[in-house]
């Protein structure tokens, strides 16, 4: 299931908990970034993505009877708004460390620190089910990680 309503700088989803309907949410929110004239959203990609799969994976657990709702919204100042909300438990957000491992091989949490690096603010309500994260510089992209990491 999904079901989806535009706007003219926003967009709205819900959707049911499934990763073949994920997919299409992605693809359409890449659409609405192209329309939007955002040319290199890989920022905004890589953590609506991730925000997402969090949210099917570990707050729905996959139950096809559980939504996820995903609004995206673009700002005059080329910020971009994502808020997702899920129907699982939620999770003890305020004992995250987002900060970037010095192991690579460090798999735990890591969505939360690709998200972080990537935005500008994450704000988490609730039981840390529902979630809005803030990204600047909707048009540039995963390279200036990669660029701040070479500089240590």
């Amino acid at each position: 299931m999904l079901e989806v309503k535009r706007k003219r700088n926003s967009i709205l989803f819900k959707f049911s908990s499934e990763i073949s309907t994920l997919t299409n949410v992605m693809d359409r929110i890449e659409k609405f970034l192209k329309v939007l004239n955002k040319k290199e959203p890989t920022n905004v990609l890589v953590v609506a993505r991730e925000l997402l799969m969090n949210a099917v994976v570990h707050g729905n657990r996959n139950d096809p009877n559980r939504f996820v709702i995903c609004r995206l919204r673009v700002f005059d100042n080329n910020q971009l708004k994502i808020l997702v909300k899920d129907e699982g438990a939620g999770f003890d957000y305020e004992s995250l460390d987002l900060r970037l491992p010095n192991d690579p091989r460090h798999i735990q949490k890591r969505g939360y620190i690709l998200i972080n690096a990537l935005s500008e603010r994450i704000d988490f309500k609730g039981r840390g089910n529902y979630v809005t994260v803030y990204v600047k510089d909707v048009n540039g992209g995963i390279e200036k990680i990669f660029q701040e990491g070479e500089k240590k």
